[in-house]
């Protein structure tokens, strides 16, 4: 009985590890493919048409999606943006 504890712990274990490398692995991928396409003129102009092919109203929630993370990321608490 000891030992199929042992084991299950493992195997969870053994999954969890697999898990974190494979996300990871999966990030440093999607970072080196949006690094290529914002390196890439042809790349982003190929964008620029893609995203005039939406409807005004996807357009409009890609920009609040892009704002959204770029507030999100510039590392100035909300509270101080409000205070100024």
């Amino acid at each position: 009985m000891d030992q199929q504890i042992v084991s299950v712990a493992a195997g969870i274990v053994y999954a969890a590890i697999g898990a974190a490398i494979g996300g990871a692995s999966v990030v440093v991928v999607v970072a080196l493919v949006l690094n290529s396409i914002l390196k890439s003129p042809v790349l982003i102009k190929a964008l620029e048409s893609l995203a005039d092919s939406f409807p005004a109203a996807t357009r409009d929630l890609l920009l609040k999606a892009g704002t959204l993370l770029v507030e999100a990321d510039d590392g100035i608490p909300e509270e101080s943006k409000t205070a100024q």
